[in-house]
């Protein structure tokens, strides 16, 4: 088994509309507590370093860094914004199950991701507080099904409140990061394999 933390870590960007939980969630993820210890915003403008968990995914040590990208998607254009999407290597792409117009702002928030990333992005899309009561509900699971088709990535519910869903979310991600970097590696293989024949 690999003991070596550096040699799977992951930065993971979580994107979307301001107070629909993706502070809770890192706070859930990080800390296993749905109460931000201190100031909220102590979570929320610390993308510079992030949050870091270490971990163990399908038997292998991971480190993972949570973002917090706290912008509405008018501001999406802000340098600073770009530089951290630039840098990281996944993102949920997070809305509310209580809020449509979060999940509305998603679209545009990919947009920016796909704009300051290189390739092409690893996403997951994300429903936060599915613990809420069925009248609180405004986003069926079919729509977020539908959308995440749309973006072409996974999709899954989880509840920052209760923690329910919130670690297998990452660990899927990471999951796809590791089998996204494998492919990378073998297109470059082959690539360089062709060029040495020549």
């Amino acid at each position: 088994m690999n003991t070596d933390y550096d040699r799977d870590a992951w930065t993971i960007a979580l994107v979307g509309a301001p107070g629909i939980g993706k502070t809770r969630f890192i706070s859930r993820f990080v800390l296993d507590d749905f109460e931000v210890r201190g100031r909220a915003e102590d979570l929320e403008g610390s993308t510079k370093q992030g949050f870091s968990r270490k971990l163990t995914i399908d038997g292998q040590n991971t480190i993972v860094t949570l973002l917090d990208v706290y912008s509405a998607p008018i501001a999406l254009n802000d340098n600073a914004v770009d530089a951290v999407l630039r840098d990281a290597d996944g993102f949920i792409l997070m809305y509310s199950t209580t809020s449509p117009y979060s999940l509305q702002d998603v679209v545009a928030y990919t947009r920016a991701v796909r704009r300051a990333k290189a390739a092409e992005p690893v996403l997951l899309l994300v429903a936060n507080q599915r613990d809420r009561p069925a009248q609180d509900q405004e986003v069926s699971r079919r729509e977020g099904e539908a959308l995440a088709r749309e973006l072409d990535c996974p999709f899954t519910e989880v509840s920052a409140k209760t923690g329910d869903g919130v670690d297998d979310a990452v660990g899927n991600l990471v999951r796809a990061l590791r089998a996204n970097t494998r492919r990378s590696v073998k297109k470059q293989g082959r690539f360089w394999g062709y060029l040495t024949r020549r």
